[in-house]
């Protein structure tokens, strides 16, 4: 009697349910990280931005919605050029991206490694003349496992407002208990309204991270692919001894 066996399309079908998970279910596991938000402003000194950092490094694509040009600044050019540039206003091309609550800067990496990156700081730095370098915007991540659907990293207001000289401010992101964000494909910037001057003049967007390495499996999806195999190998026997 020729005998047939089930197992590898049994085998492929219970690889099959374990992968078969819905992107939102997958973004919807990850929970929402603890944040740890610094801020800093100085009148007539720049910052020393980052010239490594995701942002130049792992790049894969950029897209922007609003006029990041306002004054003729130079534009979205600024957010990851790694130059903080002159002192005072930013108009006829200075070293400044400006934006407020109608405008969106949305980042991808590179997909090397396949997992996204895990992120451990984000610092961003404004800076204009008089009460015109603070900060507002939404930051959220989307991972690769599940690249449309983004969560919520931190909202960041900081109306810096020095008194008689340029401003300059500094805001910094990490993470309370160790990676700011893990598996991250895409950053995205959603800049606010509500500041001072009504948009800021931002310098340069640093994000710091590293390649996320391939996920350990879980001991639950363990536990059920040796279940699964166990149950493909005692119908193989029934099937011999039939």
């Amino acid at each position: 009697m020729k005998i047939h066996h089930p197992a590898p399309l049994l085998m492929l079908s219970l690889l099959a349910a374990l992968a078969a998970v819905p992107e939102e279910a997958l973004a919807a596991t990850v929970p929402a990280p603890a944040v740890n938000i610094s801020t800093a402003q100085q009148a007539n000194v720049g910052y020393a931005v980052a010239s490594d950092d995701l942002l130049q490094t792992h790049l894969a694509t950029s897209s922007f919605a609003g006029d990041f040009q306002k004054e003729g600044a130079n534009g979205t050019v600024a957010f990851n050029n790694g130059i903080y540039g002159r002192q005072g206003n930013q108009g006829n091309g200075g070293e400044s991206a400006t934006a407020d609550g109608s405008h969106t800067a949305t980042f991808t990496f590179d997909t090397v490694g396949g997992q996204g990156y895990n992120l451990s700081a984000i610092n961003t730095y404004a800076g204009w003349d008089g009460n015109r370098g603070g900060q507002a915007y939404v930051v959220s991540y989307a991972t690769a496992a599940a690249p449309t659907t983004f969560i919520e990293l931190a909202t960041v207001f900081f109306n810096a407002t020095t008194r008689g000289g340029n401003t300059n401010s500094r805001v910094g992101l990490t993470g309370s208990g160790g990676w700011l964000a893990t598996n991250v494909q895409t950053v995205r910037f959603q800049f606010s309204n509500g500041l001072d001057y009504g948009y800021a003049g931002y310098r340069e967007l640093d994000v710091f991270g590293v390649a996320a390495a391939a996920p350990v499996p879980e001991p639950s999806q363990v536990a059920m692919l040796l279940a699964g195999m166990g149950l493909l190998a005692a119908r193989a026997r029934r099937k011999r001894v039939a």
